[in-house]
């Protein structure tokens, strides 16, 4: 059996990957995959992880901050 897609409103969706509304309007109109019902949009929370996975390590400064945070764990313990 096939398991049915979850879809987050706006709001939850920005809740989800701790970003703005506004920043999931741009990722639309970027090419983000949304359906709309009625006036509402929603977005599959599967399509969302992954466009916030790519738009996250798209940004230069991530990997370096990963490292940072790596060492300062290694160095605490």
């Amino acid at each position: 059996m096939s398991e049915q897609p979850t879809y987050l409103t706006t709001r939850a969706a920005a809740r989800r990957v701790n970003r703005s509304v506004r920043s999931l309007r741009t990722w639309r109109r970027d090419g983000m995959q949304v359906r709309f019902v009625g006036r509402r949009m929603e977005v599959e929370e599967e399509h969302l992880l992954l466009w916030w996975r790519q738009k996250t390590f798209a940004n230069p400064v991530t990997p370096y901050r990963i490292r940072r945070s790596q060492k300062e764990i290694s160095v605490t313990t």
